[in-house]
């Protein structure tokens, strides 16, 4: 994690992990862990991070490089306690339930098992969870 690692979130009122665009998952580790914590988080909303959160549910999602509705959504969160609580324990309830480290595995398996079969890879619904950016 960033600046301290997971000390500075766990005494955090809120976090926010903003990126420019990218096609990539920068940035999960980070996302993924304040989500754990219970902890309300405003993310840009890049393309490599769709299918990590879901707007006003278990996190704010603001335009990329959009500082005014950072700002804004900052501002919201600070003063809103009870918003902060909302979204921090539908994050950490999201991460219990999508991204624990069994269904890792079991995504994983899937890839690999693909990847070592002869022919052309298939995606097979239910081995991955291919929007989350997470393999």
């Amino acid at each position: 994690m960033l600046y301290g690692g997971s000390n500075l979130v766990a005494g955090a009122n809120a976090t926010c992990c903003s990126w420019i665009q990218l096609v990539n998952s920068a940035g999960v580790t980070t996302l993924l862990e304040a989500m754990a914590m219970g902890k309300a988080v405003i993310v840009s909303g890049t393309e490599g991070l769709r299918g990590l959160v879901e707007d006003q549910v278990t996190a704010i999602t603001v335009p990329p490089g959009d500082v005014r509705a950072l700002r804004a959504a900052a501002a919201s969160l600070l003063g809103n306690p009870r918003e902060r609580a909302r979204l921090g324990a539908n994050a950490h309830a999201a991460v219990q339930s999508r991204f624990d480290i069994e269904r890792y595995a079991a995504a994983l398996f899937g890839q690999l098992e693909a990847v070592a079969s002869p022919g052309p890879i298939a995606w097979r619904s239910g081995t991955a969870d291919q929007g989350s950016g997470l393999l």
